[in-house]
């Protein structure tokens, strides 16, 4: 494992998950390809749902 970064990903989440930066930078790749796919739309991202499975990859990698 690379760089850690710690994150708090839930505001209401007592824990700080470690994401790599690799997958940092992939949730923001999804996060441009949401916005894109819909247009430009002002909508907001579910990135709750995004954080949990890269939780999940990561902590299993």
């Amino acid at each position: 494992m690379n760089t850690i970064h710690l994150r708090c990903l839930f505001r209401m989440n007592p824990l700080v998950w470690c994401l790599r930066a690799d997958v940092a930078a992939e949730l923001r790749s999804l996060r441009r390809y949401y916005h894109l796919s819909n247009g430009m739309e002002s909508k907001s991202v579910d990135t709750r749902s995004i954080y949990r499975e890269l939780v999940v990859l990561t902590i299993n990698d």
